[in-house]
């Protein structure tokens, strides 16, 4: 397993080695500027697309050879102990810069969609540290004499970061919660914290 690890991670290494670009000053004289641009900007666009390609048969190699398998599996799950004044106009998940989960409540029309706790992700990760980042904004939510609160949305977001050890599972809990005190301002009241395995482990990026 190990060996057919290590060859895949050499194969992959290849692939993605971009090939020299070579100057061809005949196709330069022939051509006007602007088309020599746009044929570069055109290779570019294909050589982003190989990569992606690449990227993608990539982790289709991993399955194939099982070795997804042996990573331990990370579980994100949402808690929202917000007040029913708060309702949540959208939400996105990143995982290493990776989108794992995007909630709209523009593109859910009439759903809130969350319960007090949301799968958010379950599924392999390489063991080491990796990054998480939490954006979500809050809409005011009052029919009553504060429904002007309705018109505020307000933004909240965390980074943090956590570690996979080998052969362990994790399980990370963000909580979506008000601060403050009664007469803590309606915006300053949403806040994140995050859970690593129940307790507060994560380390804040900056």
């Amino acid at each position: 397993m190990k060996i057919s690890f290590f060859f895949l991670t050499f194969a992959f290494s290849a692939v993605l080695a971009a090939p020299p670009t070579l100057t061809d000053s005949a196709r330069k004289e022939s051509k006007s500027d602007s088309e020599v641009i746009k044929e570069d900007i055109d290779k570019m666009k294909e050589d982003v697309l190989n990569k992606k390609t690449q990227l993608m048969l990539f982790h289709q190699l991993l399955k194939s050879e099982a070795i997804e398998s042996t990573f331990p599996i990370v579980t994100i799950t949402h808690v929202n102990e917000m007040s029913s004044r708060y309702k949540i106009f959208s939400l996105t998940y990143l995982v290493d810069d990776d989108r794992v989960f995007t909630f709209y409540s523009d593109s859910n029309t009439g759903k809130q969609n969350f319960g007090r706790e949301t799968k958010i992700f379950k599924g392999p990760l390489v063991p080491g540290v990796h990054e998480l980042k939490i954006d979500v904004v809050y809409q005011g939510n009052d029919t009553g004499i504060f429904s002007y609160i309705n018109d505020y949305k307000i933004p909240t977001e965390s980074k943090r970061s956590f570690k996979v050890d080998k052969g362990q599972n994790v399980a990370v809990q963000v909580v979506g919660y008000e601060k403050g005190w009664a007469l803590t301002d309606f915006k300053d009241r949403p806040d994140l914290k995050v859970k690593i395995n129940g307790s507060n482990q994560s380390k804040e990026l900056k």
